[in-house]
């Protein structure tokens, strides 16, 4: 999406319905495993499900916008009637890391704000 507002000045969403996705920084993720991996008490093995913010696709693309100073020009066929998507697990087992470690996750803006 970055490159396509980046090239064209829009950005196109193929999907007809809301489609909602967790989005993680890595160095956020790289650092909760961390961690995890150094703590003595915890768990021998464990499963990240996916978690982080929850945006649809149509809000990022607009922060996508915003951070680029660009005027927002999303090219979507939407269809309402359409169920959504969920792409995100359960982030209960995240955050309870997140507290046990005192970690915090930077939020999409931050991240995208170091990469654009």
């Amino acid at each position: 999406m970055i490159e396509q507002a980046k090239n064209t000045g829009i950005i196109k969403i193929n999907s007809q319905n809301k489609t909602y996705r967790n989005y993680i920084n890595v160095p956020d993720l790289l650092e909760i495993s961390n961690c995890f991996l150094k703590d003595d008490t915890s768990e021998k093995s464990y499963t990240f499900d996916t978690f982080g913010q929850t945006l649809e696709m149509q809000d990022l693309a607009n922060l996508i916008f915003e951070i680029l100073n660009i005027k927002s020009n999303i090219d979507r066929t939407f269809n309402a009637n359409l169920p959504s998507d969920n792409y995100f697990g359960n982030p209960e087992e995240q955050n309870i890391l997140l507290e046990r470690y005192n970690l915090r996750l930077n939020s999409v803006k931050t991240c995208l704000e170091t990469i654009v």
